[in-house]
């Protein structure tokens, strides 16, 4: 997918499956990925927990470029759809989106039914690789789910 932002949900040390090596290593690579694309890459991160992994930070602060396309965005429940659409609307970031990260049947499900009913023409990609769930059973059913929820939704 060309002309895309990249959504990071909470891979903050506090949430448990945001630990995960295969997880981790994943993210990584959709960050190097969104680095040479030069896509914008959003940290979401749930208030009142600690801040996006330092692994994947570091990405980010190795490369040998400067790279400005970076933006933390502050939640405050689940859903993060509104609080990622100020800023893709304030600085007119792309509105198709690849999204990773934890928890899958929770903060990633909500937030992908929001930007969808947001931005109803837009191209949303979850990696299913690169994100995670309390438990297995509730990555694999949230993946499921997310694949039907609209025909401009894909699984990767």
């Amino acid at each position: 997918m060309n002309n895309y932002s990249l959504i990071i949900i909470d891979m903050q040390k506090n949430f448990l499956a945001s630990n995960n090596k295969f997880t981790i290593k994943n993210c990584k690579k959709l960050i190097k990925k969104a680095l040479n694309d030069n896509a914008p890459i959003l940290f979401v991160e749930y208030r009142g927990y600690d801040s996006t992994n330092k692994k994947l930070l570091n990405v980010i602060k190795n490369n040998k470029k400067y790279y400005s396309n970076i933006y933390v965005v502050k939640k405050s429940e689940d859903n993060g759809a509104s609080d990622i659409s100020k800023f893709v609307d304030s600085y007119n970031l792309p509105k198709n989106f690849v999204i990773c990260g934890v928890n899958t049947s929770f903060c990633i499900t909500k937030t992908i039914i929001g930007l969808s009913e947001k931005y109803p023409n837009s191209k949303i990609k979850f990696v299913k690789k690169a994100s995670n769930c309390i438990t297995g059973i509730y990555h694999e059913s949230g993946s499921k789910f997310i694949a039907g929820i609209s025909d401009n939704i894909f699984v990767k």
